[in-house]
């Protein structure tokens, strides 16, 4: 099978397409980026918000939709939004032309629910609170009205080396790494802007498999999935383990209070895919903490 990865130069991208890869599959990728793409993979460089998108080669028989701005918050507002879903709209207009494609499966969001102490179910109602989980529902549905075989895979959240800045793992590590470098007592200080909350994370390996499972499976798999781990942690206790491999002493202080619970109920993917999480969370985080000091300034 061919299987075309739209957006392969990012975080998420790479790692499907190392997943792809590794699975025995033959991995086109559509990126800005071709030099970013692991060895292996078919490179077209195509920027979708100023470009043409060329239209998809035959024999491409899955697509794993992967464009748009990825990075949710106060920043993500309805000019990102409206960005991503013209790339989106681009992407899908290409997939109702091509021959032979059976399967789009889109990355989506769990920020498509309203928030919730309450772990998320795959039949739920989606009901956006913000910009960015109301953009990621205005991508699933155009691509749902494309029609065929559409897999609306719904990220709870995965780490790795490489993450993008201005997420809750990354602004706290940065946070330390700077202290730490511009003190000579080996001490920092972070503080986080948000309260501790559940989280549902999985290592970015985990993440990128399933979405390969979702492109490759070959009965019919279609509708809501969700990607996640189903062992909920703490910010905190995610944030210490990053830490953790950080030289120094690190003191986090947390807002007081409650924040929004980020939790799944995640059986299709088990179920009709067989997949399942089987890479450690915690070496991925610290991972990102060693990769974080090495790089010095240069970012997570």
């Amino acid at each position: 099978m061919s299987l075309l990865v739209v957006g392969a130069g990012g975080f998420l991208g790479r790692a499907v397409a190392r997943a792809a890869l590794e699975r025995g599959e033959q991995v086109l990728g559509w990126t800005r980026e071709p030099a970013r793409l692991p060895r292996g993979v078919a490179a077209a460089r195509v920027d979708l918000l100023r470009d043409d998108a060329p239209e998809v080669p035959d024999g491409v028989r899955a697509i794993i939709l992967l464009s748009g701005h990825a990075v949710p918050g106060a920043d993500h507002g309805e000019r990102l939004a409206r960005e991503s879903l013209f790339m989106c709209a681009r992407v899908v207009e290409r997939a109702r032309r091509a021959r032979g494609l059976r399967r789009l499966v889109y990355a989506s969001s769990s920020h498509v629910y309203a928030p919730s102490s309450e772990p998320h179910v795959e039949d739920e109602p989606p009901a956006p609170a913000n910009a960015y989980g109301a953009g990621k529902l205005a991508c699933e549905r155009l691509c749902v009205d494309a029609g065929g075989e559409v897999v609306l895979a719904r990220l709870f959240g995965s780490c790795g080396p490489g993450l993008p800045r201005g997420l809750m793992l990354t602004d706290a590590l940065e946070s330390a790494v700077r202290d730490l470098r511009a003190t000579k007592d080996g001490a920092a200080r972070v503080r986080m802007r948000g309260p501790d909350a559940w989280r549902d994370l999985l290592a970015l390996e985990d993440a990128a498999e399933a979405l390969v499972a979702c492109a490759s499976h070959p009965a019919g798999l279609s509708g809501a999935v969700h990607v996640a781990s189903c062992l909920p942690r703490r910010s905190s206790q995610l944030v210490a383990t990053m830490m953790s491999a950080l030289p120094g002493r690190i003191v986090v202080d947390w807002p007081a209070g409650e924040g929004p619970a980020q939790l799944a109920v995640a059986r299709r993917l088990r179920v009709e895919a067989g997949w399942k999480p089987r890479h450690d969370l915690d070496s991925a985080l610290r991972a990102m903490a060693s990769a974080a000091w090495n790089l010095r300034d240069e970012g997570c």
